[in-house]
């Protein structure tokens, strides 16, 4: 989607065969010209669509990196839909050739609320709260005794990679009295 480029100026020939001038002084003059001309240069206006075209392309990004879940860094359902509705709406702006520059900087406006209303709906779990929960309980010294032992080359690693409080890259000791002094608290 390249920046919509400026027509090139252009000169337009006009003819005047008669005209009616006023003296300001509620008067009128008359009179017709046999082959008079003037030319005319009007300069198109510039729109410039390289910053929405740039924050299109870095939301997208990060929509497309994004997962939406319950887990801590994810986002919630349906969070992606509501993104993407406003990054389609851009792009429709971004794509239009007869888009003024107000339109194109409201846009931009739009998707970065958009944008900054999303990155604030991503989940950002509680230490110790390996169920993704809200709560600190029994049940999470519960993941962590069942993932007991696994380290960060396990193959269950990525699902209870979470039990790893302390992000030392072992499921051990350290993370389960860490649990328990958050809930003995």
């Amino acid at each position: 989607m390249a920046s919509q480029e400026p027509e090139p100026s252009r000169n337009w020939p006009i003819s005047v065969l008669s005209a009616k001038l006023s003296n300001n002084q509620n008067g009128q003059i008359e009179g017709t010209a046999a082959a008079a001309s003037l030319s005319v240069q009007v300069a198109a206006a510039t729109v410039n669509k390289s910053s929405l075209q740039t924050l299109i392309t870095t939301v997208q990004a990060a929509y497309s990196t994004a997962v939406e879940g319950v887990q801590n860094g994810q986002y919630p359902v349906g969070s992606k839909a509501i993104l993407n509705t406003a990054i389609a709406a851009a792009s429709t702006v971004v794509s239009d050739t007869a888009a003024s520059q107000q339109q194109i900087d409201a846009a931009v406006l739009e998707l970065n609320q958009a944008f900054t209303a999303f990155q604030g709906t991503k989940l950002q779990a509680t230490p110790g709260d390996v169920s993704g929960n809200g709560i600190i309980n029994v049940g999470d010294v519960g993941i962590v005794s069942s993932a007991y032992g696994l380290t960060s080359s396990s193959p269950e690693w990525s699902t209870y990679s979470q039990a790893d409080v302390n992000n030392d890259g072992v499921i051990n000791d350290l993370d389960l009295a860490f649990i328990a002094n958050l809930i003995l608290k």
